[in-house]
């Protein structure tokens, strides 16, 4: 997986629906508790907790427009089923974590 660039603002796919930026905002309010229970999961070795976190990212990211963060929710929730070693969740987690410090803005608010 690419590295996420987190001098770029990630931007929603449905950053110019209005129906959409409440919905949007809240993920994005909600996007740094997912980071930190991931890492606390990381930090406990808590591998079914990690799993279960990143499915949900994956599903909620998807339906808000954030493709990067569905990928990388993806591949987290992969390596964790299968067992991965703790340094590939920790790098797969930094990737999450690089998406929040991103700052996931959409481009209808920078305005």
């Amino acid at each position: 997986m690419a590295p996420i660039d987190v001098q770029t603002p990630l931007q929603s796919e449905f950053a110019n629906d209005a129906d959409m930026l409440e919905l949007i905002d809240f993920f994005l309010g909600e996007l740094p508790k997912r980071v930190e229970i991931l890492e606390k999961s990381l930090q406990a070795g808590n591998v079914i907790e990690i799993e279960r976190i990143a499915h949900q990212l994956k599903g909620a990211a998807g339906g808000y427009g954030y493709p990067i963060i569905t990928d990388a929710a993806a591949e987290l929730e992969r390596s964790a089923k299968a067992k991965a070693a703790i340094e590939t969740l920790e790098s797969e987690v930094r990737a999450i974590a690089a998406a929040k410090c991103a700052e996931a803005r959409m481009a209808s608010s920078e305005g």
